[in-house]
């Protein structure tokens, strides 16, 4: 069988002339496994795609059009259908002088070819079943562990176009993470804590995770006025991956809910915002992004002030070349725009002092609305006195707008980490009182 590159090569070769394609090809191992209390296992998967996306583009006297198509019979005849179903959406397709391909560049660093070696699931099986038993034993009160899991990805993309883009990488991944529920006389909480990377320590892991639960059994507090609010880096994750996204193109140019030229104050003066696409943190690390474009670190915001945005060779203004910020789900999908390791700079350690301490939201999915600008949700928050937690908090109602938000922050934290499932580095953030 053909590698995953020959078979891009071989979808390119059976193009016209007088066409433009582009060539994704996608190989993706995916292993999970999930433990609960007591290190009993509850589940092993894996999980195997295999397949090609083309994108054609059809110039014509009204303007380019393009079709897509993708498929995952690899095989000659395969390939032919793929084609003729791209041609076929091309003519259907409408007119748009944005439908380009981009042209070949530098990139910063060569790929490295060929799907990595995974590491034996018994290995994530011991990991999971570490992190459960772990999870359960530090504290009295956390004797549940609602999950630990073990993910292990492993993928390359090829991507070949007629404009002469010729990129393949390879990359493995790994994300560790843990729930656990504490029991107390005043009720249930959980806690979680997850890490990209399994080589972190499985003790202090579980340690964080069962801490966070343990903060929220305390006695029941009402909320004094006049405190500031400290988000957990969990917390941040969710909110800081909103914020990238209406920091796209497409975004700012009326999709998103911020307006105005480059300069225009989004935030406070602390939030200093990089998309630090060449970070090996990143869940899609690699020299290029998802058309073969270099990464690149591009400043969003800048002492709160908007200084830039991300885009795909689609997006970008005439002349002006993509930030490396083409994404896909899969070679199912025409690449979009978004951020791929959004990364707050930091300002000042915080200091220990009385605050609101958010550890979870309530109501996120629906509630935090890129489009809109809006957040609507609920705070799972302690407080904190000296640092240290001394009792929970009622559900505390947040409805406010992103703009609102971003613009009462006052200090950022150095202990920024990944966090899994989302594209940034995650810190505590210290937003000033009146929030709530």
């Amino acid at each position: 069988m053909r590698d995953l590159a020959a078979t891009a090569e071989a979808l390119l070769a059976g193009c016209r002339g007088d066409e433009e394609a582009e060539v994704y090809g996608l190989h993706r191992v995916v292993t999970r496994v999930e433990t609960s209390t007591g290190g009993e296992l509850r589940q092993v998967s894996r999980a195997e795609t295999l397949g090609v996306g083309l994108r054609l583009v059809i110039d014509g006297a009204a303007g380019a059009r393009t079709g897509y198509a993708s498929t995952t019979d690899l095989g000659d005849d395969g390939l032919g259908t793929a084609l003729t179903a791209a041609r076929a959406a091309a003519v259907t397709a409408s007119p748009d002088p944005a439908d380009r391909l981009p042209e070949p560049r530098r990139l910063p660093s060569p790929g490295v070819p060929g799907l990595p070696t995974g590491t034996d699931v018994d290995a994530g099986v011991r990991t999971a079943v570490e992190l459960a038993r772990a999870g359960g034993s530090l504290d009295p009160r956390v004797r549940t562990v609602d999950l630990a899991s073990w993910r292990e990805e492993c993928s390359e993309v090829s991507i070949v176009s007629t404009r002469g883009v010729r990129v393949r990488h390879g990359r493995r991944t790994v994300e560790i993470e843990l729930a656990v529920v504490g029991e107390g006389a005043d009720g249930s909480a959980t806690g979680y804590a997850g890490r990209c990377d399994d080589a972190d320590d499985v003790a202090a892991l579980a340690a964080e995770a069962v801490a966070g639960a343990v903060a929220l059994l305390g006695p029941r507090r009402e909320l004094p006025p006049g405190l500031p609010v400290l988000l957990s880096p969990d917390v941040t994750a969710t909110l800081l991956t909103a914020l990238g996204r209406t920091l796209t193109g497409p975004a700012l140019d009326g999709a998103g809910p911020f307006r105005g030229p480059l300069g225009t104050s989004l935030a406070s003066e602390a939030v200093t915002l990089d998309d630090d696409g060449p970070s090996p943190l990143a869940a899609p690390a690699g020299p290029f992004d998802d058309e073969g474009q270099p990464r690149q670190v591009t400043r969003l915001l800048d002492r709160g002030r908007l200084v830039g945005a991300l885009h795909t060779s689609a997006t970008a203004p005439p002349g002006t070349p993509s930030t490396g910020s083409a994404r896909r789900g899969s070679h199912r999908s025409l690449p979009g725009v978004g951020p791929t390791l959004l990364r707050l700079t930091p300002t000042v350690e915080l200091p220990a002092a009385a605050a609101v301490l958010v550890h979870q939201l309530s109501g996120e999915g629906a509630g935090i609305r890129p489009v809109t600008g809006r957040v609507d949700v609920g705070l799972v928050a302690c407080l904190l006195d000296d640092g240290v937690p001394a009792g929970r908090l009622p559900i505390l109602p947040l409805s406010t707008t992103f703009g609102e938000l971003w613009s009462r922050v006052v200090a950022v934290s150095e202990n920024g980490r990944a966090v899994p499932g989302f594209p940034v580095v995650a810190p505590t953030v210290m937003i000033r009182p009146g929030l709530l």
